[in-house]
Formats: structure tokens, C-alpha cells, sequence
């Protein structure tokens, strides 16, 4: 038996591109983990269109459109929202 290893690839965040401490993930809350610490967010991943999740009964928070389609586009599995992770100038950015 081969023993074998995947390894995903994430988009990096700062959580400047989350609308606040405390944001609605509408159906993205059970894909999201928070980091221990108040250090931010890692929102996990499936191969969901935005339509799929704009068609959900909960809805898919519109700030996050903008980052799910740079996540797909770089062939991401999902993204980390960390205080210390970079900042986009393409992507819409929030003071809190």
C-alpha cells in the first residue's frame, strides 16, 4: 500500500477584508473556523459557484463575493482571514 498526502491551496487574507470583529457569514458559517485567539478566520472550502451559494436559503454575504471569485481564480480550496496576512488593493477592504 502507497501512502499518499494532498495539500490544498488557501488564499491569505488580513481580516481587513472582513466587514467587522463579528460578521455575518450567512451560509458560509459552517464552512468558517475561527482562529483561537481572536486572530481571524479560515473559511473552508468545497467546489461551490457563487450562484450555489447565492441560492441558498441563508445567502452569501455579498462582501465576499469579490474574494471568492480571486479565490477561484487562483485555484483555491478556501481562504484564511488572519490580523497578520496581507492586504489586497483589488479587493474591497473595511476599518474596524
Amino acid at each position: 500500500m502507497t501512502e499518499s498526502s494532498q495539500i490544498e491551496k488557501f488564499l491569505s487574507l488580513s481580516t481587513a477584508h472582513v466587514p467587522g470583529p463579528n460578521p455575518e457569514w450567512g451560509v458560509l458559517s459552517g464552512w468558517t473556523i475561527e482562529i483561537p485567539g481572536g486572530y481571524g478566520w479560515m473559511v473552508l472550502w468545497a467546489n461551490t459557484t457563487w450562484e450555489d451559494l447565492a441560492e441558498d436559503s441563508e445567502g452569501a454575504p455579498e462582501w465576499f463575493k469579490p474574494i471568492h471569485t480571486r479565490m477561484r481564480a487562483l485555484g483555491c480550496k478556501g481562504v484564511v482571514f488572519d490580523c497578520d496576512g496581507p492586504v489586497m488593493d483589488n479587493l474591497p477592504s473595511f476599518d474596524w
